[in-house]
């Protein structure tokens, strides 16, 4: 048997399938298509659409998204009476890069959506939905928000986590004013040729008033 060290580095033009995401994806990039690719190679992240998404390659073979805040919908943003946006550099563990994040100030309609086409996602791959938020020490009402998820594939399986949707927030002391990776749900991608969006959405639409939320986007994580 050989030894891993013995095998061949994975690389991002490894097959035609992922070479052909890969190229696709990479049209969308804030900078030059081939700067984007050697920074793939060395494992760093690059930028789509405007600063509105960050891709990664993992371990150079399984697509990485996540979906920034200025890249998401979200209810009465624009209005600075209900959110104010700021800049962060810590938004998650998985990466370390300034990005635009928004924070709650108060609200009853909460409402944030976001999309990601299907079809740059590696195949054959299971993925785990992400939100990167955190809870404000004044934060009120945010603890029955509610994630729904719609994939365009008719017999893909989702599994929510917890199976009632709602968002799990760390609550503990320690954990205000932190950022958190909250596992939203996972779901795989076959090897099929289905083209569409997977559709998101975490809302609470109750009369009750909402702040201390601060939200700065969903990824989506091979596993």
């Amino acid at each position: 048997m050989a030894s891993a060290a013995a095998s061949p580095a994975p690389s991002p033009s490894s097959s035609s399938c992922q070479r052909w995401e890969v190229d696709s994806i990479v049209e969308g990039a804030d900078r030059p298509k081939d700067l984007v690719k050697k920074d793939l190679e060395k494992g760093l992240i690059v930028m789509l659409h405007k600063k509105t998404q960050i891709f990664k390659l993992i371990n150079l073979t399984k697509n990485y998204f996540m979906v920034l805040q200025e890249g998401l919908t979200i209810a009465w943003i624009e209005d600075p009476l209900y959110w104010h946006r700021t800049t962060v550099s810590d938004l998650s563990r998985d990466l370390s890069v300034e990005v635009q994040v928004a924070e709650l100030r108060n609200i009853r309609w909460l409402d944030i959506s976001g999309k990601l086409r299907w079809e740059t996602l590696s195949r054959n791959t299971k993925y785990e939905i992400q939100l990167h938020a955190k809870l404000l020490k004044d934060n009120t009402g945010c603890n029955d928000l509610k994630f729904e998820v719609a994939l365009p594939v008719p017999d893909a399986k989702v599994k929510l986590i917890p199976l009632d949707g709602k968002v799990q927030f760390n609550t503990d002391e320690e954990k205000e004013g932190k950022w958190q990776d909250i596992s939203l749900c996972e779901f795989e991608r076959k090897d099929d040729t289905e083209e569409g969006e997977v559709k998101f959405c975490v809302h609470n639409h109750s009369d009750i008033w909402k702040r201390g939320l601060v939200v700065g986007g969903f990824s989506f994580k091979p596993m």
